[in-house]
């Protein structure tokens, strides 16, 4: 996985000019950055660096209209069960999209994007399919 460096200045809400320097491996998580700091294309200060390069104001607009398409999902908690509980429908979709029957599953753990399985008839069956 590769990583990319970038490095901007951002006016925050109480006028202050701010630095930050990081990596980021996607769009979606560099879209999460800048949501955490409030940042957007009205904020920034120029210049913007990515990778070490200078980007123009064309292409820090273009970065802004790519990142307003992304969805960020609200972080879930991590519901960890001692005994499993069965599936609500959300999860049952999810189960069925695994190739595996709802019916014969119980849910031990609901964390963001995953199912921790557990089978009804043997216990020690355990899978984890996507959310």
């Amino acid at each position: 996985m590769t990583h990319t460096l970038i490095h901007f200045n951002y006016k925050s809400d109480s006028g202050k000019v701010v630095g930050h320097n990081g990596f980021f491996h996607n769009l979606h998580y560099l879209k999460e950055v800048f949501n955490r700091y409030n940042v957007d294309q009205y904020n920034i200060v120029h210049p913007v660096y990515v990778d070490n390069q200078e980007l123009t104001e064309e292409q820090v607009t273009k970065m802004f209209n790519k990142l307003q398409d992304i969805i960020l999902h609200p972080k879930q908690e991590v519901v960890p069960m001692k005994n499993g509980k069965k599936p609500t429908n959300k999860q049952k979709q999810a189960i069925e999209r695994a190739g595996l029957k709802p019916d014969k599953w119980l849910v031990t753990k609901s964390l963001r994007g995953e199912l921790h399985l557990v089978a009804k008839e043997e216990p020690a069956k355990q899978r984890v399919v996507p959310a």
